[in-house]
């Protein structure tokens, strides 16, 4: 794990190490646990729902970054 945040400063890298070692290596089931827990609380469907939301969420953002592009563009016309 030090290896893994050896860009920061030490102090920094043992607070880290600190706060992410019980997520992972013998900690693996706790991260698991939780992980499950935020898709059954937030993503009622489950994944594959959940990667169709956000498919169609960033069609919608998409189409209206291109409307807004479009609308600006005639604006100046």
């Amino acid at each position: 794990m030090h290896n893994l945040f050896s860009f920061l400063p030490d102090w920094l890298n043992s607070v880290m190490v600190t706060i992410t070692g019980p997520f992972v290596g013998d900690g693996w089931h706790l991260t698991l646990g939780v992980l499950f827990m935020i898709i059954i609380i937030f993503v009622p469907g489950g994944l594959i729902e959940g990667f169709r939301r956000l498919s169609n969420w960033s069609r919608k953002v998409d189409a209206e970054t291109i409307a807004a592009a479009e609308h600006a563009g005639e604006g100046s016309k």
